[in-house]
């Protein structure tokens, strides 16, 4: 559902919000601070109806769990990670179905800096980031040769391309943290591209695929952001190999290069190297096909990361293929209060197909993510 890294100072915390509906049975949710420090890592979660699901941060005040809220709950702590794994069981609506809120905190005395990544940080696929900076070079350096990705100035390459509004924590020292939520689900969304493998010049195309084994759907606000190298690093990787230094060599590889330090060399000798042509791109949908993304700039060869954000609708009681009728049946009125109060609902003008204005609507978001490769 989301999987996104974000960069802290000492000091921040930031709150990952996702959406759970009455299709998920269960989420998986780890977070691991690229430190693998325990100490320097809090973490909590928030369950719809304001309640603490878990939590370890100090300072971070919420409703404490309600008995009545039975939210199977497991968690693991090791080396700056934390795995949790949620199971609705027998908890009822208020306790599942809305807005969850994940709390990740680092070095952390109390919460007084709260960062707030903006969606179009959040939608950078793992495998494409960072989209400025050292891309190679990062796993090398330590300390003051690595600044900061959010120090770096830039233009932006597109309305996606931004950054957190400071919170004068900008001289600590800087971490990041790669979060992923997973869900079990009667309501699969996944982005494919039509083929992994594709030779320049021909074109990408990414399709969304929704199968909802129960229920319907309907899909509003989608985003697409797609990263991909800006040069063709196989000449100077080529010329490097031929004379190659024993520092990039694998250690009992007999001659042999290691890859990633291959790259960091010739990118501490050219920045251009790790460089990245950063997009935003358009989901479109024909004749009411699948909703599905076009890539034509695909002139260079290498790997081709993107990430889409999707927010819909999701009815339970009524399926794609039911006959949208004033009469069919809903749940009593009081039945389906989904979600905190004044929280973001999907919208009166949602209607997921078989249903009706009077459905009883539950929001949902994905961010999901997908690559292809180009070659000659």
């Amino acid at each position: 559902m989301i999987d996104p890294v974000i960069e802290f100072f000492a000091g921040e915390h930031a709150h990952v919000d996702f959406f759970a509906t009455s299709a998920e049975d269960s989420f998986l949710i780890t977070v691991q601070g690229m430190d693998y420090s325990d100490a320097n890592w809090s973490y909590a979660l928030h369950g719809p109806d304001g309640s603490m699901i878990y939590g370890d941060a100090t300072g971070h005040h919420m409703m404490a769990m309600d008995h009545t809220c039975l939210v199977d709950v497991t968690a693991t702590r090791s080396d700056g990670r934390l795995t949790l794994v949620l199971q609705r069981d027998l908890a009822d609506e208020d306790c599942w179905i809305g807005a969850w809120r994940l709390m990740v905190a680092y070095r952390t005395r109390q919460l007084d800096a709260m960062l707030m990544p903006l969606i179009g940080e959040l939608m950078v696929p793992v495998a494409g980031w960072p989209t400025r900076g050292s891309r190679y070079a990062r796993a090398t350096r330590r300390g003051a040769r690595q600044p900061a990705l959010r120090n770096i100035r830039f233009a932006p390459a597109n309305r996606l391309d931004t950054v957190p509004i400071g919170t004068n924590r900008n001289d600590n020292q800087a971490e990041t943290a790669v979060i992923t939520i997973y869900a079990r689900t009667r309501l699969r969304i996944e982005l494919r591209p039509d083929r992994d493998v594709v030779k320049t010049g021909e074109g990408l195309t990414f399709r969304l695929e929704t199968t909802a084994l129960a229920g319907s759907s309907a899909t509003g606000q989608s985003l697409a952001r797609m990263i991909s190298p800006a040069i063709d690093v196989r000449k100077p990787f080529r010329e490097l190999a031929a004379k190659p230094p024993r520092a990039i060599l694998l250690r009992g590889g007999k001659g042999r290069l290691d890859a990633g330090l291959a790259l960091a060399y010739l990118e501490e000798r050219n920045p251009e190297i790790g460089a990245v042509r950063d997009v935003e791109l358009v989901v479109v949908a024909h004749d009411e096909g699948a909703p599905h993304v076009h890539a034509d700039q695909s002139d260079i060869p290498g790997g081709y990361y993107l990430g889409v954000f999707i927010s819909g609708a999701y009815c339970p009681d009524h399926s794609a293929t039911d006959p949208a009728q004033a009469d069919h049946e809903h749940a009593a009125a009081g039945e389906h209060d989904h979600g905190s109060p004044g929280g973001p609902g999907p919208g009166s003008d949602l209607i997921p197909p078989g249903c009706d204005a009077d459905c009883p609507l539950e929001q949902f978001t994905r961010i999901l993510n997908a690559s292809a490769a180009v070659i000659d």
